[in-house]
């Protein structure tokens, strides 16, 4: 019996179409996640990568996660973890 090549999955480069950094935002939409906020253009949601900030992953390292995150979520997320949690949103006791 012939022994088949092991399959690997190849992804697609980082092709966001967001890569305005005043057009990433995190959004929330009823027919996306349920109307849970996510960053504008991906199903990512915004509360997950708050989470990894606070646990000290890099935005680096989370991007790499994340592969469809568009080059200035982190700013996007920051900014709505501090309106949505407030300032000490990095240290507070959140629930998430």
């Amino acid at each position: 019996m012939p022994v088949m090549p092991k399959f690997t999955p190849q992804l697609p480069p980082h092709t966001s179409p967001l890569e305005d950094s005043e057009a990433v935002r995190v959004v929330s939409d009823v027919d996306i996640l349920g109307g849970m906020p996510v960053v504008l253009g991906t199903r990512v949601p915004a509360a997950t990568l708050v989470a990894y900030l606070r646990t000290g992953y890099s935005a680096a390292d989370i991007a790499e996660d994340y592969p469809t995150l568009p080059a200035a979520w982190a700013a996007a997320v920051q900014d709505w973890a501090a309106g949505e949690y407030g300032p000490d949103w990095r240290t507070a006791s959140l629930r998430i």
